[in-house]
């Protein structure tokens, strides 16, 4: 009789299934990596921003400059706000919200990409960065540093 050398179906199929979990595995870890570098970014540029315009807040306060950076959030007539990001602008209070756009970031030495419906508001008075678009975590969507620092 002749000997078979090889492998069986059965050992095949058992490889293929456990190939198809490390992959799952893999491919959850991955995700979840990728939406905290997202976030993680998102609140680098954010933070970057917040040193920025405190800088600028100083600077105004001394008589070093004339105006605040950005457009007056009171004068908008260009930018798309969010009915549930107004609604989180509206609970502030004391603000003096100015919207920052790519001109405005790239002449603060920032280097972002900003749209009508993707900007970033700050609050001078409390030195708060908000994204126009906030950051969906679950059921929930987060617009300012503080809210994503958490």
């Amino acid at each position: 009789m002749k000997e078979q050398k090889g492998i069986t179906l059965v050992a095949l199929i058992i490889t293929i299934i456990v190939m198809l979990i490390l992959a799952a595995v893999t491919i959850h870890f991955g995700t979840n990596l990728l939406d905290k570098s997202k976030k993680e970014d998102l609140k680098t540029t954010m933070l970057l921003i917040q040193s920025k315009t405190k800088i600028i807040k100083e600077k105004k306060d001394f008589g070093d400059i004339e105006e605040l950076t950005g457009i007056s959030l009171a004068n908008n007539t260009e930018y798309t706000i969010s009915e549930n990001f107004q609604n989180k602008l509206d609970t502030i209070e004391n603000a003096d919200l100015y919207i920052l756009n790519s001109e405005n970031l790239t002449n603060m030495g920032i280097t972002e990409n900003t749209s009508n419906e993707e900007f970033y508001i700050v609050d001078y008075n409390n030195s708060e960065i908000y994204y126009s678009l906030g950051y969906k975590e679950g059921n929930s969507t987060l617009y300012s540093l503080s809210e994503l620092g958490e």
